[in-house]
């Protein structure tokens, strides 16, 4: 099958975005709020892209969760794994406060990004299987109306499901006619250019502002102020990405980024916990200033440089533990 290079570069930018996100890391900052209101949405609306084209019937349940458990059951015990070792060193052999018991160790086990990204994928192989998914739409409409309706947090994968199966069936029913525009020619570049710059500028400019008369979105914790805008914003963040990713199809850095996401996702938390806990604290003797501009970005590009040796190793040498086949 051809690797589609729009989806690699939608999967960068996405991954950057989360990255740039955890560097701010306060919901008062509007750069924040923005990224959002599209960044998970925009992951899980690549995974129905991906699920677009598959002929569930023909997938048995046994084929389907053997590749879930190499794809995202394995980055989640890397996760916490490294998350376990990083707390050991961090406050146990440098802070000196303490070693972290198991229940703290095992803590970041239940990651809430893959978690549901696993249970989205589980729940999609039933539903499409049911129907072939040639009734996406009624699925869709279902799934909006429980996730508005739906106060339930005793178990908080309950909403967190919900919305990531709305932005995937988003992403499963808009994939044909994304692709017809990303594969039609316009008659000139310049015009392409010009109604490709015109849909980013614009869904840009609403997600930006529409994004400040939404409170602070944040899924691991179920807050998502009115759901409805949620979604709204949420679409219209994707939108421009989307549209921005026929422009930088060819981008060697998008492509390779988005070929790695896994890799970077499971790892950055404990590259920004060193660097917050050790060389930030060295160098500034305070935490202070780290989700102020121009610190954030600082802190941003130092994750992201030391990204690209962690990449080497994690493919080089261990592939499988981030979901990756071996070479």
């Amino acid at each position: 099958m051809e690797r589609k290079k729009y989806i690699d570069v939608l999967r960068g930018f996405a991954m950057i975005s989360v990255v740039l996100q955890h560097a701010i890391n306060t919901g008062s900052s509007s750069l924040m709020r923005v990224l959002l209101t599209y960044h998970m949405p925009l992951f899980f609306f690549i995974s129905g892209i991906l699920m677009q084209g598959q002929d569930y019937r023909k997938i048995s349940f046994t084929v389907h969760f053997n590749k879930l458990v190499k794809s995202i059951v394995f980055p989640i015990m890397t996760y916490t794994f490294i998350q376990g070792i990083t707390r050991i060193i961090i406050d146990g052999l440098i802070q000196r406060i303490g070693f972290p018991n198991l229940w703290v160790l095992l803590g970041p086990l239940l990651n809430w990004f893959l978690v549901t990204l696993l249970l989205m994928k589980l729940i999609c192989w039933a539903k499409y299987r049911l129907l072939n998914g040639n009734k996406a739409i009624i699925y869709l409409i279902a799934e909006i109306l429980l996730f508005c309706l739906c106060t339930y947090t005793k178990i908080k994968y309950v909403q967190m499901t919900l919305c990531a199966l709305i932005f995937g069936d988003f992403g499963y029913i808009l994939k044909p006619y994304i692709e017809k525009v990303y594969y039609s020619e316009f008659k000139t570049r310049y015009i392409g250019k010009i109604i490709r710059g015109g849909v980013f500028g614009l869904s840009m400019t609403l997600t930006i502002i529409l994004s400040a008369y939404n409170t602070p979105i944040f899924m691991y914790m179920n807050q998502y102020g009115n759901k409805i805008a949620f979604i709204l914003i949420g679409l219209l963040g994707i939108i421009a990405f989307v549209d921005l990713s026929f422009v930088f199809k060819e981008s060697v850095f998008l492509n390779f980024i988005g070929k790695n996401t896994m890799i970077i996702y499971v790892t950055h938390f404990s590259v920004y916990r060193y660097l917050r806990e050790i060389v930030w604290e060295y160098l500034y003797d305070s935490t202070s200033l780290q989700s102020e501009f121009p610190y954030y970005w600082i802190l941003f590009l130092a994750a992201m440089v030391l990204q690209f040796p962690i990449i080497y190793i994690a493919n080089r040498f261990f592939p499988v533990l981030f979901g990756k086949r071996k070479k």
